[in-house]
């Protein structure tokens, strides 16, 4: 198996046309993950670097653009809680099963006032 990891650009460098990124082990705690981020970001060429994408990514089998797809059709789908509910499930299929099969709808209850 390889590596699980993505590729970090920093955006204002990448604009003014350099190519400053990193690859990242996906699998580390998330802290981790956004400290390796500050630090390239901080050592950009350009003078202001605040934003980040991921541009590229590796053992994520299945990962890439018919997931990312899926995933925002399912957002759009059910916008006012479909993130929420993908994290809360951890991936798209019961997510997905959560929002078409056990979804009922809001419901607020009225108070009566007399």
């Amino acid at each position: 198996m390889s590596e699980i990891r993505i590729y970090m650009v920093d955006l204002a460098a990448y604009n003014k046309g350099f190519l400053h990124g990193v690859w990242i082990d996906a699998t580390s705690e998330l802290s981790d993950m956004q400290d390796e981020i500050d630090k390239r970001l901080a050592a950009s060429p350009v003078t202001v670097a605040e934003e980040y994408a991921i541009h590229d990514h590796e053992g994520f089998d299945g990962a890439g653009l018919e997931s990312a797809h899926e995933v925002a059709e399912f957002i759009a789908a059910f916008p006012n809680f479909a993130g929420a509910l993908l994290n809360h499930c951890g991936n798209l299929v019961e997510a997905r099963r959560a929002a078409e099969d056990n979804y009922c709808g809001c419901h607020v209850k009225k108070r009566n006032r007399h």
